[in-house]
């Protein structure tokens, strides 16, 4: 199989958080907290030891980008993030003898991991700056809007380069990512969701703007959840690898 495209049969033997971020758009369907207790099945069995934490990431801070109707889109967000929030609780509860852990299950907002790094915009503004500058980076992300059938606006752009930089960070361990059972001891970080990357945020992270060291346990790339891949950033060739 590919070097840059595999499965993951077993999670690093050390400790760890698995952070799955949930779309907005996506919430009630495809993410659903019912749809997670079969995700969470699959990782079970791919887990050598209690070291590993789980964070759901709601990125409702990300689609203000697009807001037009704060007021209104501020109380549906919440209500639907509590209950997802709910709805894994009760089933992790509920099937606790395979769980095991519940307070290795931890629940976060888009807007509480601005605070999780000391100067996130200024790497956001570097990330801007890359766009304007790297012909590459511009045509993979006018690429990757057309996929999706966005235009590459100004909002548009703000929404992949917010998400890319707190992607990038989360791998590299530049948040502070809170989980009370791993406590800050994590060596790994892997980022699980249903669907493919983008070519842009593969490119992005290899470009490494901040020249952060990948440490051992390190897991620069992306899972997908649905298709069971997991995307090794640095190892894929973003000029010959077809998504």
């Amino acid at each position: 199989m590919s070097q840059e495209l595999f499965d993951i049969n077993k999670l690093p033997d050390t400790w760890g958080i698995l952070v799955f971020p949930i779309s907005m758009s996506r919430i009630d369907n495809s993410q659903s907290a019912s749809v997670y207790e079969e995700f969470l099945r699959e990782f079970a069995t791919k887990i050598r030891s209690p070291k590993v934490g789980v964070n759901f990431l709601y990125t409702e801070g990300l689609y203000m980008n697009f807001e037009e109707k704060a007021y209104e889109t501020k109380n549906s967000f919440a209500q639907k993030m509590v209950n997802h929030m709910g709805g894994v609780k009760k089933f992790v509860k509920k099937n606790y003898l395979e769980f095991q852990i519940e307070n290795a299950f931890t629940f976060q907002s888009w807007f509480q991991m601005y605070l999780s790094h000391g100067d996130f915009f200024s790497i956001l503004k570097k990330a801007n700056d890359l766009y304007h500058n790297d012909a590459r980076f511009k045509e993979l992300l006018e690429h990757d809007a057309q996929l999706i059938n966005k235009v590459l606006d100004e909002k548009q752009l703000s929404f992949f380069l917010e998400e890319f930089v707190f992607s990038y960070l989360m791998m590299y361990q530049g948040l502070a990512i809170t989980n009370q059972h791993v406590g800050g001891k994590e060596e790994w970080v892997l980022i699980g969701y249903p669907g493919k990357p983008f070519l842009s945020q593969i490119y992005f992270v290899q470009k490494n703007i901040m020249n952060f060291e990948k440490k051992d346990k390190m897991l620069i790339g992306h899972y997908d959840l649905s298709a069971k891949k997991y995307y090794d950033f640095l190892r894929i060739n973003t000029d010959a690898f077809e998504m």
